[in-house]
Protein backbone atom coordinates (compact mmCIF):
# COMPACT_ATOMS: atom_id res chain seq x y z
CA UNK A 1 0.00 0.00 0.00
CA UNK A 2 2.80 2.36 0.94
CA UNK A 3 4.67 1.40 -2.21
CA UNK A 4 1.77 2.30 -4.52
CA UNK A 5 1.25 5.56 -2.68
CA UNK A 6 4.88 6.44 -3.34
CA UNK A 7 4.47 5.54 -7.01
CA UNK A 8 1.39 7.76 -7.33
CA UNK A 9 3.17 10.66 -5.62
CA UNK A 10 6.15 10.20 -7.95
CA UNK A 11 3.90 10.21 -11.04
CA UNK A 12 2.15 13.37 -9.82
CA UNK A 13 5.55 15.01 -9.29
CA UNK A 14 6.60 14.07 -12.84
CA UNK A 15 3.32 15.42 -14.22
CA UNK A 16 3.86 18.73 -12.43
CA UNK A 17 7.41 19.03 -13.76
CA UNK A 18 6.21 18.36 -17.30
CA UNK A 19 3.50 20.97 -16.91
CA UNK A 20 6.03 23.54 -15.75
CA UNK A 21 8.38 22.67 -18.58
CA UNK A 22 5.62 23.08 -21.14
CA UNK A 23 4.78 26.52 -19.81
CA UNK A 24 8.39 27.68 -19.80
CA UNK A 25 9.01 27.70 -23.55
CA UNK A 26 8.65 29.92 -26.61
CA UNK A 27 7.92 33.57 -25.83
CA UNK A 28 8.91 32.86 -22.27
CA UNK A 29 12.19 31.18 -23.23
CA UNK A 30 13.02 30.61 -26.91
CA UNK A 31 10.88 33.58 -27.91
CA UNK A 32 12.72 35.97 -25.61
CA UNK A 33 16.07 34.54 -26.66
CA UNK A 34 15.19 34.84 -30.36
CA UNK A 35 14.00 38.44 -30.04
CA UNK A 36 17.11 39.42 -28.07
CA UNK A 37 19.44 37.66 -30.52
CA UNK A 38 17.84 39.34 -33.52
CA UNK A 39 18.03 42.76 -31.84
CA UNK A 40 21.69 42.33 -30.90
CA UNK A 41 22.56 41.23 -34.44
CA UNK A 42 21.53 44.67 -35.72
CA UNK A 43 24.36 46.34 -33.76
CA UNK A 44 28.05 46.88 -34.64
CA UNK A 45 30.29 44.13 -33.31
CA UNK A 46 31.81 46.27 -30.53
CA UNK A 47 28.36 47.07 -29.18
CA UNK A 48 27.45 43.37 -29.31
CA UNK A 49 30.55 42.54 -27.28
CA UNK A 50 29.71 45.24 -24.74
CA UNK A 51 26.20 43.92 -24.06
CA UNK A 52 27.43 40.32 -23.98
CA UNK A 53 30.08 41.27 -21.40
CA UNK A 54 27.44 42.88 -19.21
CA UNK A 55 25.21 39.81 -19.57
CA UNK A 56 28.11 37.54 -18.58
CA UNK A 57 28.66 39.63 -15.44
CA UNK A 58 25.05 38.96 -14.47
CA UNK A 59 24.94 35.27 -15.38
CA UNK A 60 28.20 34.30 -13.69
CA UNK A 61 26.34 34.54 -10.39
CA UNK A 62 23.51 32.30 -11.58
CA UNK A 63 24.29 28.70 -10.69
CA UNK A 64 21.04 27.25 -12.05
CA UNK A 65 21.69 25.31 -15.24
CA UNK A 66 18.41 23.56 -15.96
CA UNK A 67 16.65 26.54 -17.57
CA UNK A 68 19.57 26.99 -19.99
CA UNK A 69 19.50 23.40 -21.25
CA UNK A 70 17.44 24.11 -24.39
CA UNK A 71 19.22 27.45 -24.99
CA UNK A 72 22.79 26.21 -25.44
CA UNK A 73 23.21 27.87 -28.83
CA UNK A 74 22.37 31.37 -27.59
CA UNK A 75 24.84 34.08 -26.62
CA UNK A 76 24.95 35.61 -23.09
CA UNK A 77 22.80 38.62 -24.01
CA UNK A 78 19.99 36.37 -25.25
CA UNK A 79 20.25 34.20 -22.13
CA UNK A 80 20.07 37.29 -19.92
CA UNK A 81 16.87 38.32 -21.73
CA UNK A 82 15.33 35.01 -20.61
CA UNK A 83 16.69 35.17 -17.06
CA UNK A 84 13.94 37.38 -15.45
CA UNK A 85 11.37 34.63 -16.12
CA UNK A 86 13.47 32.21 -14.06
CA UNK A 87 13.46 34.52 -11.03
CA UNK A 88 9.90 35.85 -10.98
CA UNK A 89 9.22 34.59 -7.45
CA UNK A 90 12.21 36.25 -5.80
CA UNK A 91 12.08 39.71 -4.26
CA UNK A 92 13.90 42.50 -6.04
CA UNK A 93 16.14 43.03 -3.02
CA UNK A 94 17.20 39.37 -3.07
CA UNK A 95 17.90 39.47 -6.80
CA UNK A 96 19.82 42.74 -6.72
CA UNK A 97 22.02 41.72 -3.80
CA UNK A 98 22.85 38.35 -5.33
CA UNK A 99 23.30 39.25 -8.99
CA UNK A 100 24.20 42.94 -9.13
CA UNK A 101 25.50 44.06 -5.76
CA UNK A 102 26.11 47.70 -5.04
CA UNK A 103 23.40 50.03 -3.78
CA UNK A 104 19.77 49.70 -4.81
CA UNK A 105 18.74 52.77 -6.85
CA UNK A 106 16.34 54.99 -4.85
CA UNK A 107 13.74 54.65 -7.62
CA UNK A 108 13.41 50.95 -6.80
CA UNK A 109 13.49 50.98 -3.01
CA UNK A 110 9.70 50.82 -2.82
CA UNK A 111 9.79 47.61 -4.87
CA UNK A 112 12.69 46.07 -2.93
CA UNK A 113 10.60 43.77 -0.73
CA UNK A 114 8.27 42.73 -3.56
CA UNK A 115 8.54 39.91 -6.08
CA UNK A 116 9.09 40.90 -9.71
CA UNK A 117 6.30 38.69 -11.12
CA UNK A 118 3.95 41.66 -11.53
CA UNK A 119 6.50 43.47 -13.72
CA UNK A 120 5.81 41.14 -16.64
CA UNK A 121 2.31 42.34 -17.46
CA UNK A 122 -0.08 45.25 -17.25
CA UNK A 123 -3.78 45.12 -18.06
CA UNK A 124 -4.67 48.62 -19.21
CA UNK A 125 -7.25 47.50 -21.78
CA UNK A 126 -10.07 44.99 -21.42
CA UNK A 127 -12.11 43.22 -24.07
CA UNK A 128 -15.75 43.12 -22.95
CA UNK A 129 -17.05 39.77 -24.17
CA UNK A 130 -20.65 40.89 -23.61
CA UNK A 131 -20.61 44.15 -25.59
CA UNK A 132 -17.70 43.14 -27.85
CA UNK A 133 -15.98 46.43 -27.17
CA UNK A 134 -12.63 47.54 -25.80
CA UNK A 135 -12.66 49.24 -22.41
CA UNK A 136 -9.74 51.20 -21.00
CA UNK A 137 -8.87 50.74 -17.34
CA UNK A 138 -10.54 53.25 -15.02
CA UNK A 139 -12.90 54.37 -17.80
CA UNK A 140 -16.10 56.08 -16.65
CA UNK A 141 -19.66 55.20 -17.72
CA UNK A 142 -18.89 51.62 -18.69
CA UNK A 143 -20.62 48.36 -17.78
CA UNK A 144 -17.66 47.21 -15.69
CA UNK A 145 -15.44 49.09 -13.28
CA UNK A 146 -11.92 48.25 -14.40
CA UNK A 147 -8.50 49.10 -13.06
CA UNK A 148 -4.88 48.67 -14.07
CA UNK A 149 -3.37 45.33 -13.05
CA UNK A 150 0.38 44.70 -13.13
CA UNK A 151 3.41 46.98 -12.93
CA UNK A 152 4.98 46.61 -16.39
CA UNK A 153 4.28 50.18 -17.49
CA UNK A 154 5.04 51.60 -14.06
CA UNK A 155 8.57 50.19 -13.72
CA UNK A 156 9.67 50.78 -17.33
CA UNK A 157 10.94 54.40 -16.99
CA UNK A 158 12.71 53.54 -13.73
CA UNK A 159 14.52 50.62 -15.41
CA UNK A 160 15.93 52.93 -18.07
CA UNK A 161 17.12 55.44 -15.48
CA UNK A 162 18.64 52.70 -13.32
CA UNK A 163 20.59 51.37 -16.30
CA UNK A 164 22.01 54.79 -17.11
CA UNK A 165 23.06 55.26 -13.49
CA UNK A 166 24.65 51.79 -13.12
CA UNK A 167 28.32 51.73 -12.11
CA UNK A 168 29.38 48.16 -12.88
CA UNK A 169 28.97 45.59 -15.63
CA UNK A 170 26.91 43.38 -13.30
CA UNK A 171 24.51 46.22 -12.53
CA UNK A 172 24.15 47.06 -16.21
CA UNK A 173 23.60 43.37 -16.98
CA UNK A 174 20.97 43.18 -14.26
CA UNK A 175 18.89 46.12 -15.47
CA UNK A 176 19.39 45.27 -19.14
CA UNK A 177 18.05 41.76 -18.54
CA UNK A 178 14.79 43.26 -17.33
CA UNK A 179 14.72 45.92 -20.04
CA UNK A 180 15.15 43.45 -22.90
CA UNK A 181 12.77 40.92 -21.35
CA UNK A 182 9.97 43.32 -20.48
CA UNK A 183 10.03 45.14 -23.80
CA UNK A 184 9.45 41.77 -25.48
CA UNK A 185 6.71 40.96 -22.95
CA UNK A 186 4.98 44.21 -23.89
CA UNK A 187 4.61 42.94 -27.47
CA UNK A 188 2.91 39.69 -26.40
CA UNK A 189 -0.75 40.82 -26.60
CA UNK A 190 -1.94 38.87 -23.56
CA UNK A 191 0.68 40.50 -21.35
CA UNK A 192 -1.19 43.78 -21.81
CA UNK A 193 -4.77 42.75 -22.53
CA UNK A 194 -7.48 40.85 -20.64
CA UNK A 195 -11.13 39.96 -21.20
CA UNK A 196 -14.18 40.57 -19.04
CA UNK A 197 -17.01 38.06 -18.60
CA UNK A 198 -20.68 38.84 -17.97
CA UNK A 199 -19.95 39.32 -14.26
CA UNK A 200 -17.11 41.76 -15.07
CA UNK A 201 -14.43 39.35 -13.86
CA UNK A 202 -11.25 39.48 -15.90
CA UNK A 203 -9.42 36.42 -17.20
CA UNK A 204 -5.90 37.48 -16.15
CA UNK A 205 -4.66 37.99 -19.67
CA UNK A 206 -6.22 34.82 -21.03
CA UNK A 207 -4.97 32.57 -18.23
CA UNK A 208 -8.57 31.75 -17.27
CA UNK A 209 -9.71 31.40 -20.89
CA UNK A 210 -9.59 27.61 -21.13
CA UNK A 211 -9.21 25.80 -24.44
CA UNK A 212 -9.23 22.11 -25.29
CA UNK A 213 -6.31 20.02 -26.52
CA UNK A 214 -8.44 17.56 -28.54
CA UNK A 215 -12.04 17.50 -29.71
CA UNK A 216 -12.99 15.20 -26.86
CA UNK A 217 -10.83 16.69 -24.09
CA UNK A 218 -12.26 18.80 -21.32
CA UNK A 219 -11.00 22.27 -20.57
CA UNK A 220 -10.02 21.78 -16.96
CA UNK A 221 -8.14 19.31 -14.82
CA UNK A 222 -7.92 19.46 -11.04
CA UNK A 223 -9.73 22.83 -11.21
CA UNK A 224 -7.09 24.41 -13.47
CA UNK A 225 -6.87 25.06 -17.20
CA UNK A 226 -5.13 22.24 -19.03
CA UNK A 227 -4.30 24.73 -21.77
CA UNK A 228 -5.15 28.43 -21.65
CA UNK A 229 -5.35 31.11 -24.31
CA UNK A 230 -2.43 32.88 -22.63
CA UNK A 231 -0.33 29.75 -22.76
CA UNK A 232 -0.82 29.12 -26.47
CA UNK A 233 0.07 32.74 -27.27
CA UNK A 234 3.17 32.45 -25.10
CA UNK A 235 4.06 29.36 -27.13
CA UNK A 236 4.30 31.54 -30.24
CA UNK A 237 2.47 29.26 -32.71
CA UNK A 238 5.81 27.75 -33.80
CA UNK A 239 7.16 31.13 -34.94
CA UNK A 240 10.23 30.76 -32.72
CA UNK A 241 11.23 27.37 -34.08
CA UNK A 242 12.97 29.27 -36.91
CA UNK A 243 15.07 32.47 -36.85
CA UNK A 244 13.04 35.65 -37.06
CA UNK A 245 12.85 37.20 -40.50
CA UNK A 246 14.57 40.48 -41.38
CA UNK A 247 13.89 43.25 -38.89
CA UNK A 248 12.45 46.42 -40.34
CA UNK A 249 14.40 49.62 -39.54
CA UNK A 250 12.85 51.77 -36.81
CA UNK A 251 13.23 55.40 -35.87
CA UNK A 252 16.43 56.34 -34.07
CA UNK A 253 16.09 56.99 -30.35
CA UNK A 254 17.90 60.13 -29.22
CA UNK A 255 16.29 61.03 -25.89
CA UNK A 256 15.24 59.31 -22.68
CA UNK A 257 11.70 60.48 -23.36
CA UNK A 258 11.64 58.59 -26.67
CA UNK A 259 12.99 55.49 -24.90
CA UNK A 260 10.29 55.75 -22.24
CA UNK A 261 7.61 55.84 -24.95
CA UNK A 262 8.66 52.49 -26.43
CA UNK A 263 6.64 50.47 -23.97
CA UNK A 264 3.40 52.53 -24.08
CA UNK A 265 3.60 52.33 -27.88
CA UNK A 266 3.94 48.56 -27.70
CA UNK A 267 0.90 48.23 -25.44
CA UNK A 268 -1.22 50.26 -27.86
CA UNK A 269 -0.80 47.56 -30.51
CA UNK A 270 -2.93 45.13 -28.48
CA UNK A 271 -6.32 46.83 -28.66
CA UNK A 272 -7.00 46.25 -32.38
CA UNK A 273 -6.02 42.59 -31.93
CA UNK A 274 -8.53 41.90 -29.15
CA UNK A 275 -11.53 40.91 -31.33
CA UNK A 276 -9.46 38.28 -33.12
CA UNK A 277 -7.59 36.99 -30.06
CA UNK A 278 -10.80 36.45 -28.13
CA UNK A 279 -12.63 34.91 -31.08
CA UNK A 280 -11.23 31.58 -29.85
CA UNK A 281 -14.18 29.78 -28.17
CA UNK A 282 -13.59 28.42 -24.70
CA UNK A 283 -13.59 24.66 -24.40
CA UNK A 284 -12.73 24.12 -28.06
CA UNK A 285 -9.62 23.31 -30.06
CA UNK A 286 -8.11 26.26 -31.92
CA UNK A 287 -8.88 26.12 -35.62
CA UNK A 288 -6.16 25.95 -38.26
CA UNK A 289 -7.28 29.35 -39.52
CA UNK A 290 -6.90 30.85 -36.04
CA UNK A 291 -3.42 29.40 -35.63
CA UNK A 292 -2.30 30.67 -39.01
CA UNK A 293 -3.47 34.22 -38.30
CA UNK A 294 -2.06 34.10 -34.77
CA UNK A 295 1.31 33.05 -36.17
CA UNK A 296 1.30 36.07 -38.50
CA UNK A 297 0.52 38.36 -35.57
CA UNK A 298 3.24 36.75 -33.44
CA UNK A 299 5.74 37.19 -36.26
CA UNK A 300 4.85 40.87 -36.61
CA UNK A 301 4.90 41.54 -32.87
CA UNK A 302 8.23 39.80 -32.35
CA UNK A 303 9.78 41.68 -35.28
CA UNK A 304 8.57 44.95 -33.79
CA UNK A 305 9.99 43.99 -30.41
CA UNK A 306 13.40 43.12 -31.90
CA UNK A 307 13.56 46.29 -33.98
CA UNK A 308 12.63 48.55 -31.08
CA UNK A 309 15.05 46.74 -28.75
CA UNK A 310 17.87 47.23 -31.27
CA UNK A 311 17.17 50.96 -31.42
CA UNK A 312 17.04 51.14 -27.63
CA UNK A 313 20.34 49.27 -27.25
CA UNK A 314 22.03 51.72 -29.60
CA UNK A 315 20.76 54.64 -27.55
CA UNK A 316 21.73 53.12 -24.18
CA UNK A 317 25.20 52.22 -25.45
CA UNK A 318 25.69 55.85 -26.47
CA UNK A 319 24.59 57.13 -23.04
CA UNK A 320 27.19 54.93 -21.32
CA UNK A 321 30.00 55.89 -23.73
CA UNK A 322 29.35 59.58 -24.19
Amino acid sequence: MVYWRQVVLFLIWVWVLLGVAQQAVAWSYHGHASIARQALAQLPIEQQRFFNRNAKALLRNDKAKKWRYSLKSYEPFALAAVWPDTRRDSTLNTLFNRYAGGVMPPLFKRYAAQKTASWHYVNQQYWDTLSHSLIKANAANTRCNTRVNGNLAEVWPALLTAYQQAHTAAERGFWMAFISHLLADAYQPLHGLAALNKQCRHDAGGNAHCLATTKHAGTQKHGRCKVSLHRVWDAGFEVFTQPLTTIKPVATINTIRAAEQLLPQALKTHGPLAPFIYSAPQGQVLSAQYRTQAARITQTQSQLAAGQLAALLTYLYATVHQ
